[in-house]
């Protein structure tokens, strides 16, 4: 994470075997101070792969694959350019 150098966005789920507490912070921590445009957004309650393998039928999971996927949409029309 240290050497990240283009815009990062990060949608964080709850519960992350891989994407830990301490990594998440670790992430707040040092993208901020590398001066390229960063955007994280946390999910409560969520595990990982909600975005892509949410309970359509599970009003929560629904709610955080409909947050993620207009977060992702607004951040690429900001940053992907044709």
């Amino acid at each position: 994470m240290q050497n990240v150098g283009v815009p990062a966005q990060i949608l964080a789920p709850e519960h992350d075997p891989t994407f830990t507490p301490e990594l998440k912070a670790f992430a707040n921590e040092v993208i901020p101070t590398l001066g390229v445009p960063y955007d994280y957004q946390y999910f409560p309650g969520l595990e990982h792969a909600f975005a892509t393998r949410g309970d359509q039928k599970n009003p929560k999971e629904m709610k955080g694959m409909l947050r993620a996927k207009n977060a992702v949409v607004l951040w690429m029309k900001e940053f992907l350019h044709e």
